[in-house]
């Protein structure tokens, strides 16, 4: 009957929507792991530039070793930048995803027992003779 087609859509429909939340959390915190990673390996860059201008020209040019900490200094803090409140807005829209999914799971479970209810006279109705 249409309520058995109704619960499957329903079913289908509020997985997809499971999905749909979950999907971009990975994502994001993804990119809020590896952002103070790519900070070190600016450091790590930024450092050696700075230790090839030393073996070039010695620590007596400081302006010639600026470029090299700058990267440093700068990929650095980008990435930290980045990190901190990557981690807080991933653990937040976790924890809503959450709440959401769980509200989904009742209104879902809701529906599916009124369609099911709704299914069982239809199914009598049918097998009386």
């Amino acid at each position: 009957g249409h309520a058995a087609a109704d619960r499957l859509v329903l079913r289908h429909q509020a997985e997809r929507l499971r999905r749909e939340l979950r999907q971009r959390l990975a994502a994001i915190a993804v990119l809020a792991a590896v952002a103070p990673l790519l900070g070190l390996l600016g450091t790590v860059l930024g450092m050696i530039q700075t230790f090839e201008v030393i073996a070039l020209f010695g620590t007596g040019n400081a302006k010639a070793m600026a470029g090299g900490i700058s990267v440093a200094l700068v990929t650095t803090q980008s990435g930290l930048v980045v990190a901190i409140p990557g981690l807080f807005i991933s653990r937040a829209l976790t924890r809503r995803a959450g709440r959401l999914e769980s509200a989904l799971d009742e209104f879902t479970l809701a529906l599916d027992r009124g369609l099911k209810r709704q299914a069982e006279p239809a199914q009598l109705e049918a097998s009386a003779p």
